[in-house]
């Protein structure tokens, strides 16, 4: 989903901004009186809900200024996907797609309790970001994984468990953590509960 503005009455347009990488629908924009823009669409699905195995799209808010758009200001929202720049893992994973609701290509799976997966986003601002994490759900799955934020450049942790057995295909809300630029944040999660702990992707999305 990426947006464009004109000050000539559409005779000529700005750069593009991306509010969110994935797959999207739908779209509307309103304003409110303190100058903020909203966008509001629906991601990672279809229009209609005919098809369990390809559920509809989640509606989704993005939240910016018009500074942000006709400037250079920071990107909303920053995905970092499962084999994406800024993912790595330690121990063995195995890549998987048996499972609907994952984003991208695919997601990763462990029992190896050792084995980890940090996600780790380029901030180009600092400031107040929500990070969400998602996974695709199955009886199979760990019911308490550990995940680890590190925040403000490292220097702040905060600790989560993850029920990987329900509410598979949406994006779980972590928290909201002061980000610093750079790649100094992560999330890390670890699979060492019983069951297969999955990896698959984290958004990080800026407040203004």
């Amino acid at each position: 989903m990426a947006l464009m503005a004109s000050s000539d009455g559409g005779i000529t347009w700005g750069a593009t901004k991306t509010i969110y990488t994935g797959p999207a629908t739908y779209s509307d924009l309103a304003r409110d009186s303190l100058g903020n823009i909203y966008c509001i669409f629906g991601r990672d699905g279809n229009n209609i809900d005919l098809d369990p195995a390809n559920p509809a799209a989640r509606v989704t808010v993005a939240k910016f200024n018009l500074e942000w758009v006709v400037g250079g200001g920071p990107q909303p929202t920053v995905v970092v996907d499962n084999g994406a720049t800024g993912f790595t893992t330690t121990g063995t994973w195995s890549t998987a797609t048996g499972d609907t609701g994952y984003y991208g290509a695919n997601y990763l799976t462990s029992t190896a309790g050792s084995a980890t997966a940090t996600w780790t986003p380029t901030i180009t601002v600092a400031g107040n970001f929500d990070a969400y994490i998602r996974w695709t759900a199955h009886s199979n799955r760990s019911d308490a994984a550990p995940i680890m934020i590190k925040y403000n450049g490292d220097s702040s942790t905060a600790t989560a468990t993850l029920n990987q057995q329900i509410e598979g295909g949406t994006w779980d809300h972590l928290g909201t953590f002061a980000l610093t630029a750079g790649t100094g944040n992560s999330v890390k999660v670890t699979a060492s509960d019983a069951g297969h702990t999955v990896a698959d992707a984290v958004m990080f999305q800026k407040e203004n």
